[in-house]
């Protein structure tokens, strides 16, 4: 994960950009990236959010079109995978005693357990 505005510093409101890729092991066809902001010396998380893989309406989700998960062949259970978001960074919380964040990242698919990856 970088910030590129801020050249990889974490700061309140600065523009997380967040990309991974490797290889599924099964055919996705729904699902949600999660993630949690945490800042040093404050006890519960402080910011949180959900992208869906997939495009979804009343019918479904629809795999060839992504948004958080673009997955190079979307029916083939093998298929390589980049996942891609961004988000901004929280205010920071006043009581912390450091102003330094942790992100917290997972994905479920159709079968929401167990997580895909965190």
């Amino acid at each position: 994960m970088h910030t590129p505005a801020t050249n990889d510093k974490w700061q309140e409101r600065a523009v997380a950009v967040l990309t991974m890729t490797g290889k599924s092991e099964k055919i996705v066809d729904a699902g949600t990236l999660q993630y949690q902001v945490y800042e040093h010396g404050v006890p519960n998380f402080i910011a949180s959010g959900s992208f869906s893989y997939f495009h979804c309406d009343n019918h479904g989700c629809d795999p060839t079109q992504p948004m958080a998960l673009n997955l190079t062949d979307p029916f083939n259970a093998n298929s390589d995978f980049t996942i891609n978001w961004q988000f901004q960074m929280p205010y920071s919380d006043p009581s912390a005693d450091l102003h330094n964040y942790q992100v917290v990242v997972w994905g479920t698919d159709q079968d929401h357990v167990p997580y895909d990856f965190s």
